[in-house]
């Protein structure tokens, strides 16, 4: 160790954290030159490989940081005390970029949303978490009392650690018990009170350092503090906007747009989809008058006072009524049961609070900018953001370069959904339900119209493009590769140069349908393009 610090060693956190972070956001904007192969699901638990490469760069930076810190913190302070110090300022730099990247316009920049990088919010706030622990427990090793170890800034510490282990204890909840959802919406937010307690820590102490050695070592601090304070004034702002128009709704007695705005709206249809109507809805058409347009491919929270006491993200489906937005809602979830076992007359005019819309659909440009094709694998209520994502592109694109394969269980749905994907080049419907009679009798009518111009054949079910399954099974990996081999040897003559795919659904079919793309052998001169999993489960907030 050297006898003094020098000045680029105590920057070093800020300037490879800020190289990172330029990197990283210069590599967003420029992402039609990225590598497909960045942009396909990671094996571990980041949504794509580029968002694991870019956690893999960011905690590359610290750890850089932290050598460079640790090779050169002069020998007086002693190997503990430096540790101590420097897994501390790892800790604080490791939430400063948290901080950061959960800045609304940050994540409007990425053109990813939070619900991409929540993953690096989460794991660098572990990272934060453990390193603070460690620096908040090496000093108990080598002083003599613990009340020492409190006097001198250690209480601020243990304190903002607790908070943030019992975030991390509510976010295992969430993982693992149904209602979980609820309790972390509610306790995510001990992350400002743990953060305000570390911000203190660290101006004291940086306050002291700066005494012995620069000012610059100050900059931890004062970045810290204005990260925070960015961060906690977004969220008085939207909790300041959510009041008003609460109280806007309160006031409210009509539910024209004049009288509405884009957060508080009303019901104005409620349709049930069942199965077996002996066995009630299993899922619901919403219809709510709202004046918010959300383009293709993007989607909204949901709240409902009085159902439930938590916000929801749903995919828009597409309108052709001006000023009403329509969504596909399963019937599993806590607030869509009380909706259904509500009276017709009592939900029709209720109160519902819409934010956003979010999100962006850059699926159109990839496909004419690549002559791509892209061929979308969905179940359940999952095909509404394919079904949001397909009404973006071009009548000739849709005709001519998308393939969607849906697996259903509800056959009300088909009413809903069969339209809206009715014209795509090539289309496979997969039915695991108990009501195969009522499927059956909703093609009947213009059975030959429809399906003359499709080459498929699906067995037994009389329409070409429709197969049957065993009640509440899942198309397994085999299906899902023939299908995709399929919609590709259709193409193989038009010059396409890349093949994308678009996965949403339950767990068990995205796997299968993972397991399929990588089966599938593409011809020469086609290549794998981008391979992207919708889903809202990571989304805490």
């Amino acid at each position: 160790m050297a006898l003094t610090f020098p000045v680029i060693a105590q920057l070093s956190f800020a300037v490879c954290t800020l190289l990172t972070l330029v990197v990283v956001l210069l590599a967003t904007g420029l992402r039609k030159y990225i590598p497909f192969c960045l942009k396909r699901p990671c094996r571990f638990v980041f949504p794509s490989k580029g968002i694991c490469l870019s956690f893999t760069l960011i905690l590359g930076a610290l750890t850089l940081a932290a050598v460079i810190q640790l090779s050169t913190y002069p020998t007086t302070l002693g190997p503990i005390v430096v540790v101590c110090v420097v897994l501390g300022r790892m800790a604080a730099w490791s939430m400063i970029v948290t901080l950061f990247l959960s800045l609304r316009p940050v994540s409007h920049f990425l053109k990813i949303g939070l619900e991409k990088v929540i993953i690096i919010h989460g794991v660098l706030g572990i990272i934060a978490l453990l390193a603070g622990i460690v620096h908040g427990i090496l000093p108990f090793y080598f002083e003599s009392s613990a009340r020492e170890v409190l006097k001198n800034g250690g209480l601020e510490a243990a304190i903002g650690c607790g908070l943030l282990l019992l975030s991390l204890l509510f976010a295992t909840v969430y993982r693992l018990y149904p209602c979980g959802y609820r309790i972390f919406r509610l306790t995510h937010w001990l992350v400002y009170p743990a953060s305000t307690m570390f911000a203190y820590h660290l101006y004291v102490w940086d306050t002291i350092f700066s005494e012995w050695y620069s000012a610059a070592v100050r900059v931890t601090s004062i970045v810290f503090i204005m990260c925070l304070g960015l961060s906690f004034l977004e969220r008085l702002r939207e909790l300041y906007v959510a009041m008003r128009q609460w109280l806007g709704t309160k006031r409210s007695t009509k539910a024209d747009d004049e009288c509405s705005n884009p957060f508080c709206c009303r019901i104005e249809a409620l349709k049930p989809l069942s199965d077996d109507t002996s066995r009630g809805p299993t899922a619901c058409m919403l219809s709510v008058r709202c004046p918010i347009k959300p383009s293709p491919g993007q989607w909204v929270y949901l709240f409902l006072p009085g159902m439930d006491i938590m916000a929801h993200a749903y995919s828009t489906l597409p309108s052709t009524s001006d000023g009403i937005i329509h969504f596909l809602i399963s019937g599993k979830g806590l607030m869509t049961r009380r909706l259904l076992g509500s009276p017709s007359n009592a939900i029709i005019g209720k109160t519902v609070m819409v934010q956003g819309p979010y999100g962006v659909n850059d699926l159109p440009r990839q496909l004419t900018y690549h002559k791509s094709y892209c061929i979308f694998i969905c179940g359940g209520t999952g095909v509404a953001p394919v079904a949001s994502n397909i009404q973006g592109f071009p009548k000739s694109i849709i005709r001519s370069s998308v393939s969607v394969l849906w697996h259903f269980y509800n056959a009300d749905s088909l009413n809903v959904i069969y339209p809206l994907i009715n014209e795509v080049h090539q289309k496979r419907l997969i039915y695991s339900g108990c009501n195969t009679q009522k499927v059956a009798s909703f093609f009947l009518d213009d059975a030959e119209d429809e399906f003359s111009s499709t080459g498929e054949s699906s067995g037994s079910t009389g329409v070409p493009f429709l197969t049957y399954l065993d009640n509440h099974s899942i198309p397994d990996a085999k299906q899902l590769e023939r299908f995709i081999q399929s919609s590709i040897g259709r193409v193989a003559e038009e010059k396409i140069t890349h093949v994308h795919f678009f996965l949403c659904g339950p767990v068990g079919l995205t796997d299968n349908a993972t397991k399929a793309i990588n089966a599938v052998k593409l011809s020469d001169g086609l290549r794998l393009g981008t391979v992207r999993i919708e889903n809202f489960h990571m989304l805490p907030w």
